[in-house]
């Protein structure tokens, strides 16, 4: 079919000049990936477009299996088992199937995690609009217990209308601990802290003890279990995959591995 052979030929000629393109806009980071990756697919598109000129069927479609490599190549920069696990089988989110999900386990407590936050809002501020961001705070002590709940009464205060800045407050709670050394190890001084933010004794106390906080403390529980969650920050993509920065190899490395997994997700 001169057709379909006239059609290859254009669709690898213009893979070839994407890459091309891609060659005359080397980025400063990472400059050397870029150009290994772009010089494969150029190559990939000139030997598809070799071998479709030929009518040789079986060299366009080792071409073209090649190229979808070299493609694939560029996109999936990361490995099952080495800088993310696979959970068999795939375990529930907290939310609904209606999005991706991408869940962070933390700690207030927890260094790495006060240095990876603020990576975690500025990808937050872009994340597309499929995906739910969900933080889930650990639980392997008493401290660790009163944090968590601290974190599920500042979320139920916000939805009410009674903290009218959850952010500034999640924030507030990292700079208190990690800034002003005060670890906020009793109910006492958490309710101090939620005194500054204009929450009453009455609303605090009602919504500490509530069954809301208690459930979110139960399914927190839950997933950290499902998930096999050891260490802090890990980070889990829809059930499915988990990762940190010790698999990822840096901070900025574990938001390339949610992008490309949110990607892969959102392909299915």
């Amino acid at each position: 079919d001169k057709r379909a052979w006239k059609l290859v030929k254009s669709d690898s000629l213009i893979l070839a000049e994407s890459a091309n393109l891609l060659l005359s806009r080397v980025p400063d980071k990472e400059g050397r990936d870029w150009l290994d990756h772009a010089t494969a697919v150029r190559t990939a598109g000139s030997d598809l477009y070799r071998s479709a000129k030929k009518n040789d069927f079986a060299a366009t479609r080792t071409a073209f299996a090649s190229m979808l490599n070299k493609c694939n190549g560029c996109h999936k920069q990361f490995e099952e088992g080495k800088h993310y696990m696979r959970l068999v089988p795939t375990q529930p989110t907290w939310g609904g199937a209606d999005k991706i999900e991408v869940t962070e386990f933390f700690y207030y407590l927890c260094p790495h995690c006060y240095n990876f936050e603020p990576l975690l809002q500025e990808w937050q501020e872009t994340k597309p609009a499929n995906v739910r961001f969900v933080q889930v705070p650990a639980m392997w002590n008493q401290i660790l217990i009163l944090h968590a709940r601290m974190y599920f009464t500042a979320e139920a205060l916000a939805r009410n209308g009674i903290l009218d800045d959850s952010a500034a407050f999640h924030a507030a709670v990292y700079n208190e601990i990690h800034r002003r050394n005060n670890r906020l190890t009793s109910e006492s001084a958490v309710q101090s802290l939620f005194e500054r933010f204009n929450v009453s004794a009455e609303d605090f106390d009602s919504t500490w003890n509530s069954f809301e906080v208690d459930q979110k403390l139960r399914i927190s529980a839950d997933l950290a279990r499902r998930y096999s969650v050891s260490s802090t920050p890990t980070v889990v993509v829809n059930g499915k995959y988990r990762f940190g920065a010790p698999e990822a190899g840096s901070y900025p490395k574990v938001i390339e591995v949610i992008d490309e997994l949110i990607l892969r997700e959102s392909a299915r």
